[in-house]
């Protein structure tokens, strides 16, 4: 039995996915968001710790308020999520 190595470049597929003037933004924004997404738990301990004195935000709040969070953080997944799988769907 022969087997054969196909590479990309011999069925025309020479392209990559990423050019480096696309490639460095989306990096840049990747790291940003998930850079801020794990920050967010420290800025809201700092803002509450402060807030006892500076009358910001109390720790009450959070409490109150965590449903709701929650609720806004599951439509809002469920929107990027519906609007990725419709792009995706229309570059097809």
């Amino acid at each position: 039995m022969q087997e054969t190595v196909v590479f990309a470049g011999d069925c025309g597929i020479s392209n990559t996915f990423f050019n480096i003037s696309e490639f460095i933004p989306f990096i840049i924004q990747f790291l940003l968001v998930f850079g801020f997404s794990y920050q967010f738990p420290i800025i809201m301990c700092v803002i509450t710790q402060k807030g006892e004195l500076l009358k910001i935000v109390k720790l009450m709040f959070w409490r109150n308020n965590l449903r709701y969070v929650i609720i806004i953080v599951v439509i809002f997944a469920a929107v990027i999520t519906v609007l990725m799988v419709v792009e995706s769907l229309c570059g097809l």
